[in-house]
């Protein structure tokens, strides 16, 4: 039997996104894979859209507080106001 795929992603080894987006092409690339990697690439793109009710809704505002901390961690401190005021933030 083949032995489970046991990888683990270390946020630290990629790159962050500076406040000029001088690196943005570098950045999204490892970030976009991150995100798939973590089964919260249609959270990000808006694929996995927000369903009204019940356990669905609770399951999907779960991955989208787990895409936010990913995301916290992709950029520099100096861009956290900018991701936390975001107005998709706000309708969740």
């Amino acid at each position: 039997m083949p032995e489970a795929f046991n990888f683990k992603l270390d946020p630290s080894l990629l790159p962050k996104l500076d406040a000029k987006g001088e690196n943005y092409l570098n950045w999204h690339a490892a970030w976009n894979r991150a995100f798939w990697f973590a089964n919260l690439g249609g959270i990000i793109t808006g694929v996995k859209a927000r369903l009204a009710g019940g356990d669905k809704l609770t399951a999907w505002q779960y991955s989208d507080n787990q895409a936010f901390v990913m995301l916290l961690s992709a950029i520099y401190s100096d861009l956290t106001t900018y991701i936390t005021l975001c107005e998709s933030l706000a309708a969740t």
